[in-house]
């Protein structure tokens, strides 16, 4: 269930009532509390994240330590991501050794292991016809005689001397892996009053000490100073009104990379009779602590506005 931390606090910027017409940038600063070493109850081997449905930093069950309200910058920051893909080749005579060496997977003792390499073997061999199968031969044999000359040694060359024809490789790209999406935000504050400037002091403050890691932290008895602490975490959430906006895109829980704050916005240094500056700049660069996949698309956060 979610709770408010002992120490809640409600910061905005400007310090006005936000109506049902406003839209603005939500930031919850959250408690982290690791997912866990271990598989998810019925997810066969998936390994515990922080999105999880039951995990310590779902809607469910966070701590809200503070949560902080910013305008929409006018340089939003872009909804993109990505994911890796990579060329990768493999020719006809590869393939027949994988085919062979797949079928070790589950084979018992030895002359399994032994029986599958020849089936591979055979396989590759019965590809080429006697002559290529004589050159590949040859080329095998010569690749030791190679290494010992300082060469790289190329089976498959003795092919190409023979016929001036090279070994298909079959090239395609691949997926390799996904990525982590980054965020970066730009807040020019102009406080106009007293408590305003408040407001925008405590902000700033709550950003650097949230982001800082925590070194009174003890993970078992003896440990207190062995170990420093993850910092806080923070939950980004686009809103109109009191709901979530619905044509921007959503966030996944975030890590506080950098931030930088300017105390002379304006291009010079000037502050008001009390100390207070009369413009500021805070940069704050994001990252997403886990993936995007095509499931959470389907979440009840992924159906809102354009989803992730």
């Amino acid at each position: 269930m979610t709770s408010l931390g002992k120490d809640f606090r409600l910061l905005r910027y400007p310090f006005e009532k936000i109506d049902a017409s406003n839209d603005y940038l939500e930031i919850q600063i959250l408690k982290y509390k690791a997912p866990g070493f271990g598989v998810t109850g019925n997810a066969g081997f998936q390994v515990k994240s922080s999105d999880d449905p039951d995990s310590q930093l779902s809607e469910k069950n966070k701590t809200i330590k503070a949560t902080i309200i910013l305008p929409i910058p006018k340089d939003l920051s872009p909804d993109s991501k990505s994911v890796e893909w990579g060329e990768n080749s493999m020719n006809s005579i590869a393939a027949a050794f994988a085919g062979g060496a797949s079928d070790i997977i589950g084979s018992k003792g030895l002359s399994g292991v032994i029986d599958t390499l020849k089936k591979g073997i055979g396989r590759a061999a019965g590809a080429l016809d006697g002559n290529l199968q004589q050159n590949l031969q040859a080329g095998l044999a010569g690749a030791a005689v190679q290494q010992l000359f300082g060469q790289e040694p190329d089976p498959l060359a003795a092919i190409t001397r023979q016929t001036g024809a090279v070994i298909n490789q079959n090239q395609e790209l691949l997926f390799k892996g996904v990525t982590l999406r980054d965020f970066a935000f730009n807040f020019t504050m102009t406080p106009r009053f007293r408590e305003e400037a408040e407001q925008v002091r405590d902000i700033i403050r709550f950003f650097k000490q949230s982001s800082s890691a925590k070194k009174s932290v003890s993970v078992g008895a003896g440990s207190q100073g062995l170990f420093i602490g993850s910092p806080d975490v923070y939950q980004i959430t686009y809103k109109s009104g009191k709901q979530d906006h619905p044509y921007l895109n959503q966030f996944k829980v975030c890590a506080l990379m950098s931030m930088s704050t300017n105390y002379g916005g304006a291009g010079v240094y000037a502050t008001y009779a009390d100390g207070a500056p009369i413009q500021m700049n805070m940069a704050l660069s994001f990252r997403e602590l886990t993936p995007v996949y095509y499931e959470d698309y389907r979440t009840e956060k992924g159906l809102r506005g354009t989803g992730y």
